[in-house]
């Protein structure tokens, strides 16, 4: 049996953070119908009712992520909370599921009791991406993507995408953004190249529309239109503190972009454009450097050193950089999701191998 409480909010809007958490727009006839979508859907925590529309919007990310704000055509916010009334257990510091045959347990609990389900070998991958009931894995040098499912972790289908895999991100519509050589970023939607000859670590997508490219030179962010490829802005991490930081990877939740820097993970405003941007270090690696930073529905982040074996870690934080858990290996890639029924945590390593593991 399902359990959830749901929060209703009167003449609302809800705006999500993260440009893959919404699940789609569906007909509905009413807030109760919207409501039973929503719950019936094994990843959606937050829906939006358009009454104007007959519209039932659904979010996979929990609502304290977005914002709700006011609106007066009608529209209602259904704000799901999987964990108990008593406040016992919390997100991001807990799953919470919603089923009665699964009591919420802690980040930590859960990295603690994984069971490996399924091993895949000579997988030489820069990067992946977990989609409700799918992981999206871009081999290296390859022109099209693998994508697996969560039902049983098989092969189901290539996706081609036309040019040569480096790092990665994917639309909300699973579309790459490519960042490969010195050849500038490529934007599968348009087909087209970006300041081409430009050298890029890693690029991002922000849910308000931009594209965030890292640049190999030290300091620079470029900012670009996600509709067209034009460039926006620049940010320049040296004219503040953060001079000394180099930036490897990235993630956008709302108007925070938050960096894998040389020696920690930052964050910094992306808009709006002007003014100083200010970086500021939220966990510290010390001397060593990490190589990806991913997130999930309920704002956690994943981040890791790949090569340090001097912190043979992957921790899981909040945005403010508390520790919420440890897996104790340091991995090249990792990101986890959780169903209303169990956790997912995908790994790849440095010696190639992807991983699936449940809770």
């Amino acid at each position: 049996m399902r359990l959830a409480r749901a929060r209703i909010y009167q003449q609302s809007i809800y705006s999500h953070s993260f440009h893959r958490h919404f699940l789609g727009a569906f007909p509905s006839s009413s807030m109760k119908a919207c409501l039973w979508l929503c719950q019936n859907n094994d990843y959606c925590r937050t829906a939006n009712y358009r009454p104007s529309q007959q519209q039932c919007y659904m979010y996979e990310e929990n609502s304290y992520v977005g914002t709700i704000s006011s609106t007066t055509d009608g529209s209602i916010v259904l704000a799901f909370n999987l964990c108990p009334s008593d406040g016992s257990s919390q997100e991001p510091a807990s799953i919470c599921f919603g089923t009665s045959s699964r009591q919420p347990v802690s980040m930590q609990t859960v990295m603690n009791s994984l069971q490996l389900i399924q091993q895949y070998s000579n997988i030489n991958t820069v990067g992946f991406v977990l989609s409700p009931g799918e992981v999206w894995v871009s081999p290296i040098g390859a022109s099209s993507m693998t994508v697996y499912s969560f039902d049983d972790y098989l092969l189901i289908r290539n996706v081609a995408v036309g040019e040569s895999f480096g790092y990665f991100d994917l639309d909300s519509q699973m579309r790459p953004i490519v960042a490969y050589g010195g050849q500038g970023l490529y934007l599968s939607w348009l087909n087209t190249i970006v300041d081409n000859g430009q050298g890029f670590w890693t690029p991002c997508i922000s849910v308000t529309g931009y594209i965030v490219g890292l640049l190999n030179s030290m300091n620079l962010i470029n900012i670009y239109n996600q509709t067209n490829g034009a460039f926006a802005y620049t940010i320049n991490g040296s004219i503040n503190l953060s001079s000394s930081y180099r930036k490897f990877a990235c993630t956008v939740h709302g108007q925070t972009l938050y960096l894998a820097s040389q020696n920690a993970i930052q964050q910094v405003s992306i808009g709006p454009p002007g003014g100083t941007k200010i970086f500021t270090s939220i966990f510290n690696y010390t001397t060593n450097n990490p190589g990806f930073i991913t997130t999930d529905a309920s704002k956690r982040l994943y981040s890791s050193c790949s090569d340090c074996s001097s912190l043979n870690k992957t921790f899981i934080l909040t945005t403010n950089g508390t520790v919420l858990a440890q897996w104790p290996q340091n991995l090249a890639f990792a990101q986890g999701k959780a169903s209303k029924y169990k956790y997912y945590f995908v790994t790849s390593t440095v010696s190639n191998i992807l991983s699936f593991y449940e809770y």
